[in-house]
């Protein structure tokens, strides 16, 4: 949201996240307007563990800013429950986009004017569960930062350190994944392309970088759809 954020400073672009006592509640950087939202532990454990209510939960603070601001469209990242409860507490109806980079359980969308996807996999997947609706639902893949993350830094000593340990020489081609090692995230169908990729080429490495599922097979050895990895 933030790299987002920053190419779209033209148009006055705001953040409202859950606040955390590294950050300031308020603050205006890089063009971005950012307002966090703290919920103390005492009023969880007052209304929300004892009492069992939410008098002025994060959707009617989140609401209480968006009055203030007026914004022409809100884009919602992957909090699409949330949407009909800030909506509801709103005097006007602005443009509603829900960005979801994972599967939850959705069954509709009223109020959404527009469903984006980080791939066309999500976007099968919620067109199937919103069949009945009439939303918009595209995909829009992730960005890179080609400033970041440039070919000409492979020689660089981070790099080369890193190569190293992985025992891959400095002129190797690599090819990163780095998400969650599960299967919505689709790695499985790398390792397949990729098997047959390093039929024609030789100099090509595969490095997969995240979070492993663990199936519970055999203790502790680390399984990826049923191949040790």
């Amino acid at each position: 949201m933030l790299q987002v954020s920053k190419r779209l400073s033209a148009y006055e672009p705001h953040i409202i996240s859950v606040g955390t006592d590294d950050y300031p509640l308020t603050e205006h950087a890089d063009g971005i307007y950012h307002h966090r939202i703290k919920i103390s532990s005492i009023y969880r454990r007052i209304f929300n563990k004892l009492l069992g209510i939410d008098p002025y939960s994060y959707a009617k603070r989140a609401s209480r800013i968006i009055e203030r601001i007026h914004p022409d469209i809100l884009h919602f990242h992957n909090v699409h429950n949330l949407i009909p409860d800030v909506l509801s507490y709103l005097s006007y109806k602005p443009v509603v986009i829900s960005h979801l980079h994972n599967d939850f359980h959705i069954t509709d969308s009223k109020g959404v004017d527009l469903i984006l996807t980080c791939s066309e996999f999500l976007s099968s997947v919620y067109r199937e569960k919103l069949q009945n609706n009439t939303v918009n639902i595209q995909s829009v893949y992730n960005g890179v930062d080609t400033e970041t993350f440039n070919p000409s830094l492979k020689n660089s000593p981070l790099s080369l350190s890193l190569r190293s340990e992985l025992r891959i020489p400095p002129d190797g081609k690599v090819i990163l994944f780095a998400g969650r090692i599960a299967h919505e995230k689709g790695p499985h169908i790398l390792i397949e392309a990729f098997e047959k990729l390093i039929s024609k080429m030789s100099d090509i490495y595969l490095v997969l970088v995240g979070e492993i599922r663990r199936t519970g097979r055999q203790n502790d050895k680390r399984f990826l759809y049923g191949k040790d990895i």
